[in-house]
């Protein structure tokens, strides 16, 4: 009997891959960890909510959370669940911001300590993104670079190779090449 392939979103960004490998008939469990849900899920999908501490301020017009990277991650008990199970587990995330990077950061060790299969495919920042994301995303590159369960796109790249994009449609060439090296890998 095969091992069970479950894939998990990390954040916003990750959710958005888990929808476009939903669509391309990935045979998988797949689990969502993120602060909002969008629609066009399968609907076996499991949702874990979740929703990093901050504050709300406006900015030009529009309320936005002011997240402190720095503040502690309290994991809800849904992620233990699920990583106990018999799987090889592919992590898709966009690191930057809060919850793709500090649950790529605690799945990943927590699948490492158990000597769990797993790849994580993560991207990092576009340049508009800002330095904060950079900064915070090239602390997990750091950590994770020689770590052959890990592989990480430069989302600079798609800017590169498509040239002048929107911000939609360069997100959403994103998540056509963090899919690709994923159908690399299996």
């Amino acid at each position: 009997m095969r091992t069970k392939l479950h894939i998990i979103g990390l954040g916003h960004a990750g959710s958005q891959i888990v929808k476009l490998a939903q669509t391309k008939g990935i045979d998988a469990k797949f689990t969502c960890i993120t602060e909002s849900l969008d629609s066009g899920f399968k609907t076996d999908t499991n949702f874990i909510r979740y929703f990093p501490e901050g504050s709300i301020i406006s900015h030009n017009g529009d309320e936005i959370k002011n997240v402190d990277m720095t503040s502690e991650l309290i994991a809800p008990k849904e992620i233990a669940e699920i990583l106990n199970e018999d799987c090889n587990y592919i992590l898709f995330s966009g690191l930057g911001g809060y919850t793709g990077t500090h649950f790529t950061t605690y799945i990943a060790d927590r699948l490492i300590e158990s000597k769990k299969n797993f790849k994580a495919i993560c991207s990092t920042p576009f340049q508009f993104e800002g330095k904060k994301r950079k900064k915070v995303s090239d602390l997990v590159f750091e950590k994770y670079c020689k770590n052959p369960n890990f592989n990480f796109y430069d989302l600079e790249k798609i800017r590169v190779k498509f040239g002048d994009l929107t911000a939609g449609e360069a997100f959403e060439k994103a998540d056509e090449e963090l899919y690709s090296i994923f159908k690399n890998l299996t």
